[in-house]
């Protein structure tokens, strides 16, 4: 086989992978409550502390999002199946608490059918 050929088909093997690995890498998506072990959640005036982990051993963790209405607020973890960070499956989240009178916190997946409560304010 002539280097020419070598090369090309080393670059046609090598080029797909490549590009599905950095796909996983970079691929996120919000992860189903249900696979979440919520271990701590520490409210106070100034801060929200929540500790936790995946169910599943596949998912990393890679941020969240926000969303508060009508005194409630709805986390959305962020995971992928791979990570460049390093990052674990475990995840400590400390939130800046400049909501006003919180009543509930819910972890919310995709959807909001899918949604576990973690937190609710004692009367």
């Amino acid at each position: 086989m002539t280097t020419i050929k070598r090369n090309f088909v080393i670059a046609a093997i090598a080029i797909p992978i490549i590009s599905i690995i950095g796909f996983l890498f970079m691929f996120t998506n919000i992860i189903n409550p249900n696979t979440i072990f919520v271990s701590q959640c520490n409210i106070t005036n100034n801060s929200i502390l929540i500790k936790g982990a995946f169910t599943d051993s596949a998912n990393k963790y890679r941020g969240y999002k926000l969303t508060y209405n009508d005194n409630t607020l709805y986390i959305k973890i962020k995971g992928s199946l791979l990570s460049f960070n390093g990052s674990a499956g475990d995840f400590n989240i400390s939130i800046n608490n400049d909501f006003d009178n919180i009543q509930k916190i819910y972890l919310q997946g995709s959807n909001s059918s899918q949604r576990t409560l973690i937190w609710s304010k004692q009367k």
